[in-house]
């Protein structure tokens, strides 16, 4: 096969090719950032039964705690995607990792409820930007009809995080308290700045590069280049993307926090044990990323119209995974609930390999950062309140295994509403097309 590719786009190709080295060694090293990103996340699921017991926290204050996390989180989101709008991306990464891995600091200095209350808040203020921003970096390497697969590689980070990360934690965890684990996290994000200064570069279809949009359709691009961000809010695509992102997201958020003190609890599981199952739903969540973002594209170069490949095709994967969890509480036994979580969790994370790239062909390639930060921000609200939520539905439960069965209940519920409002309303042509229409003009 050829070491390298021709991008098409609007005008029809670029004056040079691409190298496919180039273009994956960048996207790896974007992936690692986010595979530490979602290792920071999983930690506290991890440490949740040592931590609970030395501190003699009650489900919902544990809950409460995890979901400090996205106090901060949405605010700085879209705080840092406007300025990643306006500042060169790969500094932005650059600085968004160095203080991610400061926050392990307060946990190190004094172990109590406060400080890691602290961290938790810090860390999410830290990570807000992070997804947006990796992505807005990674599609400067590749057009509108190529960013699903790398899209969907980008979002397998979480799965990677939890399924080679959460066993090397655990470990950790078990063998040197439960500090080493953020300890280790804050290592690992410094060693990957030493790496980002080597090898992280901008490609050619940043913002200022008449290659910057892919092709939507056969006609020449409206050139824009500002669209007020209150106008791409309240656009079909944004709209149905955001409820949809904002049910999986929570349901990503419960499965981070409580998945494995339900191996623990209901299973009897070890936390070794238990910190090592925390993989599972990643292995079908990292399957369903992969396949989706492989099959959009595909779609979309055989002509297949954005408003099917991404809209309905995704609304199609999280009404499955809301079925799947509804079904959990009437499995007659608990790994025939498990598959099922795992059936939902998997269909439902392959919205993920849809959403960013859906955004980001629905607005000028300058304001990419500022437009999926907004998506984040708001979607990533379920993180607020899904971890408590379900701490205080544990604690009102009669049983450990009926708490967990009245959570995913719950959860699935929100996923089917998520899943038909994003079939309904996702259709980035027509999107773009009136934005379009309604920006500033170069």
């Amino acid at each position: 096969m050829s070491s390298e590719v021709t991008a098409h786009t609007h005008a029809d190709v670029l004056d040079h090719p691409i190298s496919r080295w180039r273009q994956w060694s960048v996207t790896g090293i974007v992936l690692l950032f986010v595979v530490v990103s979602w290792a920071d996340k999983s930690i506290l699921g991890i440490v949740a039964q040592p931590v609970m017991k030395e501190l003699g926290l009650t489900a919902a204050q544990f809950g409460f705690l995890a979901s400090s996390f996205s106090f901060l989180f949405s605010i700085t989101a879209l705080l840092g995607g406007i300025i990643a709008d306006r500042f060169a991306l790969r500094w932005v990464l650059f600085t968004l990792a160095i203080l991610w891995s400061l926050t392990a600091l307060p946990v190190l200095i004094t172990a109590s409820f406060g400080a890691l209350l602290v961290s938790r808040i810090a860390l999410g203020a830290a990570e807000g930007p992070a997804t947006p921003v990796a992505h807005a970096f990674t599609y400067t390497w590749f057009p509108n009809n190529q960013r699903g697969f790398p899209s969907a590689v980008l979002t397998s980070g979480a799965s990677i995080a939890k399924i080679a990360l959460g066993p090397v934690l655990a470990l950790i965890v078990a063998g040197f308290g439960w500090r080493a684990g953020f300890a280790t996290l804050g290592l690992i994000g410094v060693l990957w700045c030493c790496a980002w200064l080597v090898v992280g570069r901008p490609g050619p279809f940043g913002a200022g590069s008449e290659q910057a949009q892919g092709p939507l359709t056969d006609q020449e691009p409206v050139a824009v280049s500002r669209i007020p961000l209150t106008r791409v809010a309240m656009t079909g695509t944004f709209i149905g993307l955001m409820v949809a992102y904002f049910v999986q997201y929570s349901l990503v958020m419960v499965v981070l926090t409580w998945l494995p003190s339900y191996f623990s609890q209901v299973w009897g599981l070890s936390t070794v044990q238990s910190g090592s199952l925390l993989g599972l739903p990643s292995i079908t969540g990292m399957a369903g990323v992969l396949l989706m973002g492989a099959v959009t594209d595909r779609m979309l170069r055989r002509g297949v119209t954005s408003r099917r490949a991404r809209g309905v095709l995704g609304g199609v994967v999280v009404l499955v995974g809301g079925i799947a969890l509804l079904l959990i509480p009437f499995s007659p036994r608990p790994a025939f609930g498990l598959v099922l979580l795992l059936i939902g969790y998997g269909f439902s994370s392959a919205l993920q390999a849809i959403c960013n790239p859906a955004i980001a062909e629905i607005v000028p390639a300058g304001q990419r950062g500022s437009a999926l930060g907004l998506l984040v921000a708001i979607g990533s609200l379920g993180g607020v309140f899904a971890p408590w939520l379900t701490g205080a539905i544990l604690d009102a439960a009669d049983s450990a295994a009926a708490g967990y069965g009245n959570a995913f209940q719950v959860f699935g519920a929100m996923l089917v509403l998520g899943g038909a409002l994003c079939w309904w309303l996702v259709n980035p042509e027509r999107d773009a097309a009136r934005l379009a229409n309604s920006g500033y003009p170069k």
